[in-house]
């Protein structure tokens, strides 16, 4: 999985202290994107869901994780591999341009 940053938030989950993902990829490129460097797939680092899930166990104070971008969809095999291991142990939350129609 192609990542820019491991971060923790506590507004993109509500009312909960979540470790926020940001993926790389996005087909939308939309005009003002707050973040445009991460339209790109091979921008940041290769993380395998294991680290992930290491990471998250590190982070005492996160309930959830959030997968943003970029557009998470853009991995598509890949997030859904990391929602099925993260939704055994925490809530998980994903930010996408997709209409609902097209997931």
């Amino acid at each position: 999985m192609q990542v820019s940053s491991i971060n923790t938030t506590f507004i993109d989950y509500p009312n909960v202290t979540a470790m926020i993902v940001f993926m790389s990829g996005c087909k939308f490129k939309c005009k003002g994107c707050q973040n445009p460097m991460l339209q790109d797939p091979e921008y940041g680092i290769s993380v395998d869901i294991e680290y992930l899930i290491e990471t998250f166990k590190s982070k005492p104070l996160c309930n959830a994780v959030v997968f943003s971008g970029g557009d998470p969809l853009y991995q598509y095999d890949e997030l859904l591999k990391a929602c099925v291991e993260f939704s055994k142990i925490t809530k998980i939350a994903v930010y996408t341009g997709e209409t609902i129609d097209n997931i």
